[in-house]
């Protein structure tokens, strides 16, 4: 990038100023943003970071000086004094993003010179002393010059330059008030009525659990962490057997916690925390994407004594059945509503706190199966229903003579030539598009059914009607549903709602998942994972081996299309839990024993029992409107994994190996 030749030749007269003063010790009276116009005529001290000059005549010029919280414009004049200790003149030879300090009086702007976009606008500091603190070299990029912004690999590799852009600045620091809000409501009981009666007697109590866990097949790969061999066994394997001391130990390894599944479970068995949360730092070697890291944050919860059968049906998810007509599917019918309960005033604290928004008492309901058929996602975005009248906005679906096919549909006006266009020309398996005539009995009966007159469009898909479970995130459908919406909201800017929440339930409890075949090879894979209960009317299904019917406790929230939380109803009975590892999921007694620990606490008095993991990360992007977590963490990894600041991962020396009973290949 270019930088103004000034830069270069102002370094070159700086090795006197910027030597070390014994007057930096001075301390500012104000941060930038404490400045107002009430402080008019008072003298104040600031620091911060240098601008660069905008000079307004040969006596005088404009600098912007910014800290942390932001920023304050300077003015500064030339004096009579000699070149040598004129502000002026040393802040002329001052390299820009130096760290400096200014002494000066607060003045208050010509009413036409004021700022309205900035809280300081109204003021200026007219500057009277100026010192250098250390200055600048050089640097790769100039974060604070917009209309040249560095790449993202340069960008990123600075990071710690590209924090000083105020939009990422903001974000790291709207994330640090949301942790706050967070642990406000998690430790004070909430300001709610509903949040203080669920504890009335024991609070939520932050406890650390381990990060170095022993490895086990109940999720993603695992990031390894090798341990150092200890002299210890060395020596008693030497001992105990003076043969075998040339024998090279076996390798052994840590595995970085997934996430603090079974430490939460063994916590609340424990009957000493009945109530636990913590901001959760989590590891999983899975590839990169936008709205994924290989570390991560999130809110964990765990409850002691949850219900494992559904509340009463409140006012509202009543309101809602009546109005969509899907009265069953849109009814919490599990248990856990003491955490959905909890969630729910986390959800609504966090929104007023950041956004401003009031959000509704309940959020909405869902179950597995409606969202798949209704919305083709178990990730359901509901923005589009209120503002697309005239097209389909949720899946239809007409049964034929084959009980086991059924057809689905969205339906598009036949006016809108240039969306239909675009629509015709998407390519999703089994999806075909067609003009309905009422031509054949299929298409007369969908005009009849959907009360349609004349030429209208309609996208069409042949698709199995399973006897049990639903498999899989989303449909060929659903993605068309979802571009159907990106089209019309680019075509007529549609005003769409910004914050669509809804809860999906009832999701299958085992299923035959690609992602996990790495691990199932073949097998059953738990949807959620292992520990999850099964919905209690499911249960003859478990003893039955039916278990592509079986529906788990399992419930994820929603919103805008995106998964932001997910948790279940554990199993606290050690029986069906031995049961779900040996029978169902068919794990060896080597992958069992990984899991020794928690089914003796099982055996030994567990209460019900259950939780949830809010994703903060990605809450944070939701929030900040940004399109990448990156954005709203402060060192993030690169979409391959990453860290182009601290240059990790890297290769480690043999000699350092040998430590670990490892070496390289």
């Amino acid at each position: 990038m270019l930088q103004s030749a000034s830069r270069c030749s102002h370094r070159q007269s700086l090795a006197s100023s910027a030597a070390p003063n014994s007057q930096h010790a001075s301390h500012r009276t104000h941060s930038c943003q404490d400045v107002k116009a009430e402080d008019a005529g008072q003298t104040v001290r600031l620091a911060g970071w240098l601008s660069a000059e905008r000079k307004i005549s040969k006596k005088a010029s404009f600098y912007s000086l910014r800290d942390a919280s932001g920023m304050v414009q300077l003015i500064v004049r030339r004096s009579d004094a000699s070149e040598l200790e004129d502000s002026l003149s040393k802040m002329s030879r001052t390299p820009e993003e130096s760290v400096v300090s200014v002494l000066g009086r607060v003045k208050l702007r010509p009413q036409s010179s004021k700022n309205a976009n900035v809280s300081t606008g109204d003021i200026e500091l007219e500057v009277e002393a100026f010192e250098l603190l250390n200055a600048a070299d050089e640097l790769p990029f100039y974060p604070h010059d917009e209309h040249n912004l560095a790449n993202e690999d340069l960008r990123a590799k600075y990071r710690y330059l590209d924090l000083r852009r105020p939009v990422l600045a903001n974000n790291i620091k709207l994330r640090s008030k949301v942790a706050r809000a967070v642990r406000d409501v998690l430790h004070n009981n909430g300001k709610s009525k509903s949040l203080s009666f669920v504890y009335n007697q024991t609070k939520e109590l932050t406890v650390e659990t381990p990060m170095l866990l022993q490895t086990s097949p109940e999720g993603a790969r695992e990031y390894l962490v090798p341990a150092r061999l200890s002299s210890t066994i060395s020596n008693a394997t030497s001992s105990s057997n003076p043969s075998s001391s040339t024998t090279p130990a076996t390798p052994q390894f840590y595995a970085l916690s997934q996430s603090p599944q079974q430490p939460k479970q063994l916590l609340v068995c424990s009957g000493g925390i009945e109530k636990y949360f913590q901001f959760a730092r989590c590891f999983r070697d899975e590839d990169g994407r936008k709205d994924r890291q290989p570390e991560f944050t999130q809110v964990d919860m765990e409850m002691a004594f949850v219900s494992w059968s559904p509340p009463s049906v409140s006012h509202g998810e009543q309101q809602r059945a009546a109005v969509d007509g899907y009265a069953d599917d849109q009814q919490w019918r599990i248990g856990g509503s003491e955490i959905r309960n909890v969630v729910e005033n986390i959800i609504r604290e966090v929104w007023k706190t950041a956004l401003g928004v009031e959000l509704p008492h309940t959020l909405g309901v869902m179950t597995y199966r409606m969202a798949m058929e209704k919305y083709g996602s178990d990730k359901p975005d509901l923005r589009m229903n209120s503002v697309l009248p005239h097209s389909s906005t949720h899946i239809g679906q007409i049964e034929l003579s084959d009980p086991d096919r059924v057809i689905d549909y969205l339906v598009v006006p036949r006016e809108d030539q240039e969306m239909l266009k675009e629509l015709m020309a998407l390519r999703e398996a089994e999806v075909r598009s067609y003009t309905v005539n009422g031509s054949t009995a299929w298409e007369e009966g969908l005009a009849q059914e959907l009360g349609l007159s004349g030429d209208v469009q309609a996208m069409r898909s042949g698709a199995e009607l399973p006897e049990g479970t639903l498999l899989g995130g989303s449909t060929s459908m659903g993605k068309i549903r979802l571009r159907l919406s990106e089209l019309a909201q680019q075509k007529y800017d549609l005003d769409y709602p910004k914050y669509c929440f809804t809860w999906v339930t009832e999701f299958p409890l085992f299923s035959k998942d690609e992602d996990k075949e790495f691990i199932a090879r073949g097998r059953w894979s738990s949807t959620h994972h292992p520990f999850t209960a099964p919905m209690l009317e499911d249960m003859p299904l478990v003893e039955q081996g039916r278990y592509e019917n079986i529906r788990g406790q399992h419930y994820d929230l929603v919103l805008n299309g995106m998964e932001i939380g997910g948790g279940s109803v554990r199993v606290h009975n050690a029986k069906l839990q031995e049961k779900i590892f040996k029978e169902v999921l068919q794990l060896t007694e080597a992958e069992i024993k990984s899991f020794d620990h928690l089914l003796k606490a099982l055996k030994y008095g567990a209460p019900p029992h259950g939780g949830i993991a809010l994703g903060f990360d990605r809450l944070m992007s939701i929030i900040c409107n940004t399109k990448s977590i990156r954005d709203v963490i402060a060192f993030p990894k690169t979409t391959g994994g990453t860290d182009p600041v601290f240059r990790s991962p890297s290769a480690i020396p043999d000699e350092a190996l040998k430590l670990y009973g490892l070496k390289s290949l």
